[in-house]
């Protein structure tokens, strides 16, 4: 069951009086984001049309099994449930923290009083804010553990450093965490000197919740803004990191890890090669499936620097179109894709290491390397030690390949 657009609409009257209705609901969603106006009673400080659907659930007779989700934007965040909270309690929040203005500082106390009034909330969401740029924050949350948020997701969150880390110590036994970033490529908006990522700032924050997460999915931003910042000069790009050899070894119950693959991986090229670098280190004995995100569009073999994807598992080269199958790798040459899979290839060698791990899954552009012996020799031993490793083609959303490979419109 969900609230329609406008709360004030809601036909309470139908309903106050009965409850064999009540029974079969198991969710209830409420939204208030003020789609052109309609919310304007609540903008004007009356939380009456969301106070009255609480209404509905809060006699004793409601199951406390009964999931209550309510997604709000910074200008609502007030006392909506003081007088018909409802029985379940509110088991789920999404909080918009920042608005086209900017962060709403004066709506930080309410954001901080709703979480703290759900003790059974166990989903929370908070969405649109660059902690990064938040000073302060840490005055907001000073309680470690108070929370009873179980999973927590930071949507637009912007860089991450030590900042968000006393965000994530509020929860008592925090086990899922995502994290979007939605730093772009160079070619969107959001990018530029203004947006260094420090991979290894990012992997220091997620420290202080390595004993309790099961279930990570971290999106820092796309490889193009990882430096370390501050250490460049104008004009000059920052140096680059070293590539993670430990980011995740010390998480002691992480069993599902989505990340991306350039954090790990000296084939692709977007981190500072080191010789002492090794992949399978980087994650822990209980993890059973890894998720590595190709974030960058540049192809893993030579032979496919000049071409031009197609559906179909296709691509356009030198003026004809060809199957990917028919195409060769180097075999006496330096190959990327070649690399990737040797170092994947680590989790077989050192499979001690992560003896739980029994899925890879790797996403990423069509036709982004070629299934060559080498690879597919590679893949046989990722098997042979109980792994199996997925491919998966995402649809190309935003820039792209034509950015970077001969347009068929051009032959």
């Amino acid at each position: 069951m969900s609230s329609p657009t406008k709360p004030e609409t809601f036909p309470l009257e139908l309903h106050k009086d009965r409850d064999d209705w009540k029974p079969y609901v198991h969710r209830v969603y409420i939204q208030c984001l003020n789609p052109d106006g309609a919310d304007d009673d609540i903008l004007d400080g009356d939380p009456t049309p969301v106070s009255n659907i609480g209404s509905l659930f809060t006699d004793a007779s409601i199951s406390r099994n009964l999931e209550f989700f309510h997604t709000t934007m910074p200008y609502f965040q007030g006392t909506f449930w003081e007088t018909n909270l409802p029985t379940c309690g509110i088991t789920s929040m999404s909080l918009a923290v920042q608005d086209d203005q900017g962060i709403e500082y004066d709506n930080m106390s309410g954001l901080r009083n709703m979480i703290d009034e759900a003790p059974r909330l166990r989903f929370l969401e908070l969405r649109d804010w660059d902690m990064s740029g938040d000073c302060g924050i840490e005055d907001w949350f000073d309680e470690p553990g108070s929370w009873t948020v179980t999973h927590l997701r930071l949507s637009e969150c912007g860089t991450v450093t030590n900042d968000v880390c006393c965000v994530l110590e509020m929860p008592k036994d925090l086990q899922s965490l995502t994290i979007t970033s939605e730093l772009l490529p160079c070619s969107s908006e959001r990018h530029g000197m203004d947006y260094p990522v420090s991979i290894q700032k990012a992997v220091d924050a997620l420290g202080s919740v390595k004993s309790s997460l099961i279930e990570l999915d971290l999106d820092p931003g796309a490889s193009e803004h990882w430096k370390q910042p501050g250490l460049g000069m104008r004009g000059f790009p920052n140096p680059m990191e070293p590539y993670q050899s430990r980011a995740f070894g010390a998480f002691t119950k992480l069993q599902r890890l989505t990340a991306p693959l350039e954090m790990f991986s000296q084939s692709t090229g977007k981190m500072g090669r080191r010789e002492d670098h090794t992949f399978y280190t980087n994650f822990p004995p209980t993890l059973q499936e890894l998720t590595l995100v190709v974030t960058s569009r540049e192809p893993f073999n030579e032979t496919l620097e000049q071409t031009y994807a197609l559906p179909g598992n296709k691509v356009v080269l030198e003026d004809r179109i060809v199957k990917l199958s028919d195409l060769s790798c180097q075999t006496d040459a330096y190959e990327k894709a070649h690399e990737l899979f040797e170092e994947l290839s680590q989790l077989a060698d050192h499979k001690y290491s992560v003896p739980a791990l029994r899925e890879v899954h790797l996403l990423r552009d069509p036709c982004q390397w070629l299934d060559c012996e080498h690879v597919e020799q590679c893949k046989r031993q990722l098997e042979q030690a109980g792994i199996t490793v997925h491919v998966h083609d995402r649809a190309i959303e935003g820039p792209t390949q034509d950015e970077y490979r001969r347009p068929v419109s051009e032959l």
